[in-house]
């Protein structure tokens, strides 16, 4: 299981000031425009399938925030949870057919 954290920075517009550019690199103005929030999350959780995790239903957090900046890019943090709570969710991972013992280790909360 993991958490996911993306930061999405649109061009600024090219009619904004020096001011409204100003505002826009510190978050102050942000994008009211598309892509949706989800599209983004969607769309960067797909391309980490089979790369850097099983698949993105593993995710149990996850958040989007929109920027404006000078440099656009998408900055993303992810964080791998080492341990599920209960068997239940051992199961579900360990059991899918493309869950991996010798390069994955998981392990459960035992009380």
């Amino acid at each position: 299981p993991c958490v996911i954290d993306f930061s999405a920075y649109k061009p600024t517009p090219a009619y904004y000031n020096t001011v409204y550019k100003f505002l826009a690199e510190m978050g102050l103005d942000r994008p009211l425009t598309k892509p949706d929030w989800d599209n983004i999350g969607k769309a960067y959780s797909d391309m980490y399938n089979s790369n850097i995790w099983i698949d993105d239903a593993l995710t149990v957090d996850g958040c989007v925030h929109k920027y404006y900046s000078i440099l656009p890019r998408v900055e993303i943090k992810l964080g791998f949870l080492n341990m599920v709570y209960n068997k239940h969710q051992y199961a579900n991972i360990t059991g899918r057919v493309d869950f991996n013992q010798d390069v994955m280790s998981l392990d459960y909360f035992k009380m």
